[in-house]
């Protein structure tokens, strides 16, 4: 078939002709801690997301699985003489028309093709036929991937089926949102799709529109719509609700795999305990008004200052939405009467264990969105004001800096900053294969031996998750894709800040610690539990309390070679003024810019001391003429071998370091003690245990 005849039948298409096959599903899924909201099934930018899974994640993620399609292949019948003529420019066409390719590489290019989340299209084919999940499906059941078209009228392959479901989709939400798509207007959606009252619902789907869905049985369910998302899926299978009360588990189930494989709706997972929340547009904090603690006070934004007011409990819930109490008060982060309307006030109440106080939170980039479990909208700071004073109230998502929240952990952290190898519980070590330093190397465990590709540098963020560096290649302990489902490997890559390199670190009970990624909540794991045998890959896994997931965090002796920082208490960098670069340019503490007047490669000497190399002007930390008495100043000059050049390293309980100059004893000191003053020098003195001669080893 044509690409042109393919478009002639999907617009010529009748209005009840949409209506996906419905899968009957019989069996024990239910679960009383599925998150089943038929209001809102999923929101539009989680559903829109076409960037979740690459074709390799979802071939990972269907071998896991042992899916019957994990091998299966097909062509991916559309015409390559036009690849992109009549699709919108926003969205690319298939890559691989005419080839023969996985059913993996078919899901990915669907996704990419119509702008939609492969992880819905692997929710909705398990729902539909159990492809994923089912080890032998026949080729009936692979032919009706999806059950679009009811699996007749021409669209009887995988291809074909997830094709047109993808399309199906994507013009659903378009045509509601009054959006012309393909040759379509909106008035189509109105007349011939789900715009309009039917026998199966009482009202054309719509977001925000109020609509009972005629269940089989008599088991009429009222609900109202609150996303496009939402209503699209009811358009595709418009059944709401559990078998138990509708005799199909169409858009339960669909919640169900979304929720148990893909962590939908709250991906992110950050340790319960306590936090400020500040606004990033505003660098101001979230703030119960004039700390009080009566139901119905109202939330503001106003000036960091430590109290109570400011300060919240995370408390991650069986069905991953975190509430957040107000420590001062002991009341909730509440929506104003569990309001599903833009613009709804957020006070604090007394706990109730309503979608009022349940939220969701997803990452944007290095902040944070939180979002309420009865609407979908986001906190927001009314009218992205940034004055004190400003209501915080919940809002459509529009990703904006209103929305977006940092998080400062107030919590003990639960091992120092510094430098380790993670051992498994036989003695194995955390490795990266072959030693690599490219990005994407991957991760196994091998018999420990001391080398680079076995040393890690801890150092936690402000909102209490660690990242995991590795000096020798200066790159990351990594999450590949930013996986959320078991079984997604690691490896190491460029820093990004992201989810993906940020790790929650718990102590267990015998000593040893497990390892959390913030994207999915699954644990660091050795692949299989083979925590003995070299070459086992390392992998995510859900929480089983195994020896596959316990670490054992040794204390390197000796602080790895590589390119660092060095940071005072008090934040200020190790600088040459004025970023000199000639012999006798003087040190000073100035404010973190990240120049390279503040880079310095430690190199390990073959007597036990180190030497501190500033790549950009190629000189070495340096006391000025070896001085041995207190205050004799330090520079940067060319190598000379000498015990001016030699500083041992010794580590600080509270994960920061302290050089001694190997000529006389005295340690690398800011002057007077005035570390959070700019431009003040840097010299050696007597030991003295300030922060004065305390500094974090940053990269």
């Amino acid at each position: 078939m044509s690409v042109i005849q393919k478009y002639v039948i999907k617009i010529g298409m009748p209005s009840l002709s949409i209506i996906a096959f419905i899968f009957i599903v019989m069996g024990g899924h239910a679960s009383a801690d599925v998150p089943y909201n038929p209001s809102l099934l999923i929101d539009d930018s989680t559903f829109t997301n076409s960037n979740t899974m690459a074709a390799s994640t979802i071939q990972n993620f269907l071998n896991n699985m042992n899916s019957g399609i994990k091998n299966y292949s097909e062509v991916e019948n559309c015409n390559p003489t036009t690849p992109k003529a009549p699709y919108p420019s926003n969205f690319n066409y298939y890559p691989h028309c005419g080839q023969t390719v996985s059913a993996a590489t078919i899901i990915y290019d669907a996704s990419q093709a119509y702008g939609i989340n492969p992880q819905v299209l692997l929710a909705t084919m398990e729902k539909e036929q159990s492809l994923v999940t089912d080890p032998s499906p026949t080729q009936g059941a692979i032919n009706c991937a999806m059950g679009y078209e009811s699996c007749g009228g021409g669209f009887n392959s995988f291809f074909a089926q997830v094709d047109n479901a993808s399309w199906q989709f994507r013009t659903d939400i378009d045509l509601m949102n009054g959006q012309n798509w393909w040759g379509y207007t909106p008035s189509y959606y109105a007349q011939y799709l789900c715009g309009n009252a039917s026998s199966l619902y009482s009202a054309g789907l719509y977001p925000g529109n109020t609509v009972t869905f005629a269940n089989p049985g008599g088991h009429a369910k009222t609900v109202t719509l609150l996303s496009s998302a939402t209503a699209a899926l009811d358009c595709y299978t418009p059944y709401v609700g559990p078998y138990a009360t509708t005799g199909y588990s169409g858009s339960y189930n669909f919640v169900l795999y979304m929720y148990e494989w893909f962590q939908y709706p709250s991906q992110i997972y950050i340790p319960n305990g306590n936090y400020n929340i500040t606004g990033t547009g505003s660098g101001k904090s979230m703030d119960v008004i004039g700390g009080s603690s009566t139901d119905g006070t109202n939330i503001d934004l106003y000036d960091s200052n430590g109290s109570g007011a400011q300060q919240w409990t995370f408390t991650r819930d069986a069905d991953g939405y975190y509430t957040i109490e107000n420590t001062s008060s002991g009341k909730y982060l509440d929506v104003t009467n569990a309001s599903t309307s833009a613009g709804a006030r957020v006070q604090i109440w007394d706990g109730n264990n309503s979608c009022a106080q349940e939220w969701a939170i997803q990452a944007v980039g290095s902040n944070y969105m939180f979002v309420s479990a009865c609407s979908g909208f986001a906190l927001d700071a009314f009218g992205g004001r940034t004055t004190n004073g400003t209501p915080i109230q919940i809002y459509t998502k529009n990703f904006s800096s209103a929305q977006l929240w940092s998080l400062k952990s107030l919590n003990q952290a639960p091992i120092a900053d510094g430098f380790y190898s993670l051992l498994t519980t036989t003695g194995t070590s955390m490795d990266i294969t072959g030693g690599g330093t490219t990005n994407g190397s991957s991760m196994q465990i091998y018999s420990s031996n001391g080398s680079g590709a076995q040393q890690w540098q801890l150092f936690q963020q402000t909102n209490g998750l660690y990242e995991l560096r590795n000096p020798q290649s200066g790159k990351y302990l990594d999450v590949v894709g930013g996986g959320t489902v078991s079984g997604t490997l690691t490896d190491i890559y460029d820093g990004k800040n992201s989810c993906a390199q940020q790790w929650a670190i718990s102590k267990n009970t015998d000593g040893s610690y497990g390892l959390i990624s913030s994207c999915s909540g699954l644990n660091l794991d050795v692949s299989g539990g083979n925590v003995s045998i070299n070459g086992t890959s390392i992998d995510l896994w859900l929480g089983n309390g195994t020896n596959a997931q316990k670490w054992n965090l040794s204390k390197l002796t000796t602080v790895p070679n590589g390119l660092y920082s060095l940071i005072t208490p008090a934040g200020n960098d190790l600088d040459i003024k004025g970023g000199g670069t000639t012999d006798g340019s003087p040190l000073q503490i100035f404010s973190s810019n990240g120049s390279g007047a503040q880079q310095w490669h430690i190199i390990q000497q073959g007597n036990g001391t180190y030497a501190l190399l500033n790549p950009q002007s190629g000189r070495y930390l340096d006391v000025v003429g070896g001085g041995t008495n207190n205050g004799a100043h330090v520079d940067i000059y060319d190598n000379n071998n000498s015990c001016a050049q030699q500083w041992s390293i010794i580590n600080n309980p509270d994960g920061s370091y302290s050089f001694t100059s190997s000529c006389s004893a005295l340690k690398l000191d800011v002057s007077g003690g005035l570390i959070g003053n700019l431009g003040i020098p840097v010299d050696i003195w007597t030991s003295n245990g300030t922060n004065a001669q305390n500094w974090f080893l940053v990269p």
